[in-house]
């Protein structure tokens, strides 16, 4: 799993350098406001991937039919996610509950802290904490405990 998360997290980083050289190639704007923040805000979206898909590793074990609920429950997420648009766009009422997707939190660090224009008011840092610590050490400790069964599977 660990060499799973470096490999993927190894792939992003190797394509947004290469974005960016790209980017700086076509001299397109590419200033960053606030790097630091950024490379927190990447850095934290990758350990709340790591926790959700250690999370999700270890519940396929036991539940085989799991994986067809995840995949048919992240395509929707990936859309309403704040990649493609901010949430400051969406009128009140999608705000509300667009604000429930966590990975709107993490969307919405990386792109005011990147960009002078957006802001990050929408950013709710308690919820972000929690939402990636609880998948992370409940994934943690589940593995602990069923790491026998696990590695037999």
């Amino acid at each position: 799993i660990i060499a799973r998360f470096m490999v993927e997290f190894l792939i992003l980083c190797m394509s947004l350098i290469v974005l960016l050289i790209i980017g700086y190639y076509l001299e397109l704007d590419m200033h960053v406001e606030n790097i630091n923040m950024v490379i927190v805000g990447f850095l934290w979206l990758a350990i709340f991937s790591f926790g959700i898909g250690l999370l999700f590793a270890i519940i396929r074990v036991y539940f085989e039919s799991f994986n067809k609920i995840v995949n048919f429950l992240f395509l929707p997420l990936f859309f309403i996610s704040a990649l493609f648009y901010t949430v400051e766009s969406l009128p009140l009422i999608a705000q509300e509950y667009i604000l429930y997707n966590p990975l709107v939190h993490f969307i919405e660090m990386i792109h005011g802290f990147y960009f002078k224009v957006l802001d990050t008011t929408y950013v709710n840092y308690t919820f972000m904490t929690l939402i990636t610590l609880i998948p992370l050490v409940s994934g943690l400790w589940l593995y602990k405990e069923t790491e026998e069964k696990i590695i037999a599977s």
